[in-house]
């Protein structure tokens, strides 16, 4: 199983592994709501079985230029989800707080300005 060995492959030099697959529109499409789930990842269930954490990126309906980002499940830490907004001309992204709707006015994600 090609996951499984990437995950012991992280584990044995203790580095973090990212492997990106699509989401099934057709379990979406199912559902009332189109959140990304870990059931409706792609291709095979030991992406779900083998990751400590799985997160999607979906766009904000509301937004063209805003993503939400959620994690959907982690084995060490809490569920939740940020919204952000994608600067393109400087791939960078900044992440978008209740209060920035209010003035428009984007603060820095942590650690992400200085890459």
């Amino acid at each position: 199983n090609i996951t499984r060995s990437l995950k012991r492959v992280a584990q044995q030099f203790k580095i973090p592994i990212v492997i990106t697959t699509q989401v099934l529109s057709s379990k979406l499409s199912s559902r009332t709501s189109r959140r990304v789930t870990a059931d409706a990842i792609g291709y095979s269930s030991s992406f779900v079985q083998d990751s400590d954490t799985v997160m999607s990126v979906e766009r904000d309906p509301d937004y063209e230029d805003r993503s939400i980002v959620r994690v959907i499940l982690s084995r060490t830490s809490p569920h939740g989800e940020v919204t952000i907004k994608w600067d393109w001309d400087n791939m960078d992204f900044t992440e978008v707080t209740d209060a920035d709707d209010d003035n428009d006015d984007t603060e820095q994600a942590d650690g992400y300005s200085d890459w």
